[in-house]
């Protein structure tokens, strides 16, 4: 059937998607921490800061309790500039989750424009290479320049979002000021923006109070003792702000003098002075309390009341903090607070002694709160502290696939990474098809391969969340994907796919599109309805990257038959969802690029052919034998428009990656004699030099890479190959882009379009 498929436009996405957490978390997140009573003015620092306009990055870095989130948010609320406030939990190691706050934090300041947004569905490379410029450009724009502040950065500790925050703190632009707070482990590279003149740096010895703050700090914190006390404990806390604050909580009406000044700012028993001077005058409700919400990294009343099992949680936490037992509120709603590090970990130490067997139960609980509140993804790290692969599966095989939809894609392959080491996959066969799936997207095919063996070698047979019968469905989806056996065997998975899941299954569009490349694939005619059946479904359930590249297919069949004025209605509808979902780092995109270069050399538009021709070539290093079929029919139609602009060393370039992703694969049919067919075009054009046109699938991954601040070597470990090799590719790419050196290469990359302003 083919030809007679027309039907009104489903509807389009609204804008670029995103994950976004339950407002009340991201008001955690995005606030400046409200003052708390008995805590001074840090008067000589904040000087200093407000004096340090030069330097763009200031570093606040030490141990637990010396007031660097105090002095963070005092700057803040007195420095007079825009202050985009960001408080990192270990949900950021995402670089993806990470930038979307942050450009939530600085869209609230009008600071940049939410075009953004749609660019943060994207690989790490592409976020460095792209969003963070993107970023830093707005930044630049604004006015009057704004304050960044990341407190807690030391709990970033994924490669990636280490990445993607050196590169931020390496390109930063004059006038604005990124301050960075965390313990001193943080893994960036102070010393070099140091010896750049880029940063200056507040440590122990500058956040130690001198001997007037300390007795400051210990009258504001409410503490009446005789004057050789407050002798005594400014010559004991050794100036460490936590120590002096903790000796005037523990000192009351009738205290020994001696207890009370015995704790010093280097005692290592810090947890036994905690237990024993404060915690012991907590009543045995309160104190049960404390240790049992001790494994909630941030608290708010209907949590708590989760988590314990009771009610008045509200309550007990805006009493806490009256008795000012190290409470921190994260708002000024006082809503949600967290404890401070040092008391929590005491609490968590108690917990551990006392409840053992408690521990997870509680993880669990706070699990099923998140869950309940529509934030999924919380909830799964609750469930991996509490080592509950059972259900952490059942969540990942719901949230996985919406969550590398959005960009989460480290999130994603950090929850594989963890299953595969904590649980049997093979008891989650569902979640394997998943993994295999993701891991397909993203080109990387020995994994995929290894968790499809996973899921095809697994006996499970329990239910499955779209309502399919068996895993066999699943799995038949799969392999039609990787169409590891051939046409005959992916049009009978399909087929299977088809009759086994339900309608409103989100795997039932997907077999359509694969029933329909099937037939492709065997030279027969196609059934377009597949495709726009497809389509409009993904559409309808915002499954764009499965709408996108069915229009995409649509289109390649209309433009077979020579109907290109459709075939061009078709690609502009897949555009809209290309650019609205923010999905060009996907792909899916790149044969709707290819095709669109054949349609403007078809009207003889040159520059655009040439503009999206690259669109399509940036997306060659994630299409390989992973996904055979997508990748040889992708480089068909951009070895077409090569031969249609006169370019045979591009033309060769794909012929010989294609030649590559067929020895690994089945049986491709029709696309193999198509392969031939542009083959014999390109033999009978004469060799033409090699331009930025024949670079290399691995020379292509690699040129995002040389637009950060990172070194041959750092580049090669993020690759996972050799230093050497990586010179030997940018030497390579160098002289295919008629450059002698990085800087040059960048500046030819993004005139080209090989990457973005």
């Amino acid at each position: 059937m083919s030809g007679s498929v027309t039907r009104p436009r489903a509807r389009r996405p609204k804008g670029p998607k995103r994950a976004e957490p339950a407002f009340p978390v991201l008001e955690a997140k995005l606030s400046v921490p409200p003052p708390r009573e008995g805590i001074i003015s840090r008067d000589r620092l904040l000087r200093r800061l407000r004096a340090s306009d030069g330097p763009p990055i200031v570093a606040v870095m030490a141990p637990p309790g010396y007031g660097k989130t105090t002095l963070l948010a005092q700057w803040a609320e007195t420095d007079g500039r825009p202050v985009a406030w960001l408080t990192v939990d270990t949900r950021d190691n995402d670089p993806s989750v990470l930038l979307t706050y942050l450009a939530l934090g600085l869209e609230r300041i009008g600071a940049i424009d939410r075009t953004i947004f749609a660019a943060l569905p994207s690989p790490p490379s592409r976020l460095m290479s792209t969003v963070v410029p993107r970023l830093v450009a707005a930044i630049q724009l604004s006015d009057p320049k704004p304050l960044v502040i990341l407190d807690d950065a030391h709990l970033i500790t994924e490669q990636s979002s280490l990445d993607v925050l050196t590169e931020l703190a390496s390109t930063i632009p004059p006038g604005v000021q990124l301050a960075i707070g965390g313990r001193s482990d943080i893994a960036l590279p102070l010393p070099v923006l140091r010896a750049s003149g880029r940063s200056i740096e507040i440590g122990i010895d500058d956040l130690a109070l001198d001997d007037q703050e300390t007795i400051a700090l210990l009258h504001a914190a409410g503490m009446r003792a005789p004057e050789a006390t407050v002798t005594d404990i400014v010559s004991r806390t050794e100036g460490w702000p936590a120590a002096a604050y903790l000796a005037a909580l523990s000192f009351g009406p009738g205290t020994d003098p001696d207890r009370a000044t015995a704790f010093s700012g280097a005692d290592r028993f810090v947890s036994d002075y905690v237990w024993s001077q404060i915690l012991e005058r907590v009543p045995p409700k309160d104190l049960r309390f404390m240790t049992r919400t001790s494994v909630l990294d941030r608290m708010c009343g209907p949590l708590c009341d989760a988590v314990t099992g009771s009610r008045g949680s509200t309550d007990a936490l805006q009493r806490l903090e009256r008795a000012s037992l190290l409470l921190v509120p994260l708002d000024r709603r006082r809503e949600w607070y967290r404890y401070h590090p040092l008391l929590r970990d005491v609490l968590r130490t108690e917990l551990e002694r006392r409840e053992p067997d408690r521990v997870s139960d509680l993880q669990r609980r706070a699990a099923g709160w998140y869950e309940r509140e529509g934030i999924p993804d919380t909830a799964i790290e609750y469930l991996i502290a509490a080592d509950d692969a059972e259900r952490a599966a059942e969540l990942m095989t719901i949230v996985s696939q919406p969550a590398y939809r959005v960009g989460r894609i480290v999130t994603v392959l950090r929850w594989f990474a963890w299953l595969e080491e904590h649980g049997n996959l093979e008891d989650h066969a569902p979640l394997a098809v998943l993994g295999a799936w993701v891991y397909a997207s993203i080109g990387d095919a020995a994994r995929a391969e290894r968790l499809a063996a996973v899921a095809e070698g697994s006996s499970f047979d329990g239910p499955l969340p779209d309502g399919s019968p068996s895993i066999g469905a699943w799995i038949a989806v799969l392999r039609a994907l990787r169409c590891i056996d051939g046409i005959t065997t992916m049009r009978a998975d399909a087929a299977r796919a088809l009759a086994e899941t339900p309608s409103t299954s989100f795997f039932h569009p997907t077999a359509l599109l694969f029933k329909g490349v099937a037939l492709r694939l065997a030279g027969e005619p196609e059934d377009e309805t597949c495709y726009l059946d497809a389509a409009e479904a993904g559409e309808a359930t915002e499954a764009y990257p499965l709408a996108s590249i069915s229009l995409g297919l649509l289109a390649a069949s209309m433009a077979s038959r020579g109907d290109w004025t459709r075939a061009g209605s078709t690609l502009a509808r897949a555009r809209a969802l290309i650019e609205d979902g923010g999905l060009e780092d996907y792909w899916t995109s790149a044969l709707v690029y290819a095709l669109g270069a054949r349609l403007a050399l078809h009207r003889a538009d040159r520059e655009t052919a040439q503009a999206d021709l690259t669109r399509a070539q940036r997306l060659r290093p994630v299409l390989n034998h992973a996904i055979p079929w997508a990748a040889v029919l992708a480089r068909i139609e951009m070895i077409r428009a090569h031969i249609a602009l006169a370019d045979p060393a591009g033309a060769r370039t794909l012929l010989r990656e294609t030649d590559d992703i067929l020895d690994r694969s089945a049986d491709l049919g029709a696309l193999e004699e198509q392969v031939e067919e542009a083959r014999r075009l390109v033999q009978a054009m004469p060799s033409g030099p090699a331009g930025a046109s024949a670079l290399t699938a691995a020379e292509l991954r690699l040129l995002p890479y040389l637009h950060t601040y990172m070194s041959f070597r750092d580049i090669a470990h993020r690759l996972f190959v050799s230093p050497n090799t990586v010179k030997t590719q940018a030497v390579s790419l160098y002289r295919k882009l008629g450059v002698s050196s990085r800087s040059e290469a960048m500046e030819r990359a993004e005139e080209l379009g090989l990457i973005d302003r």
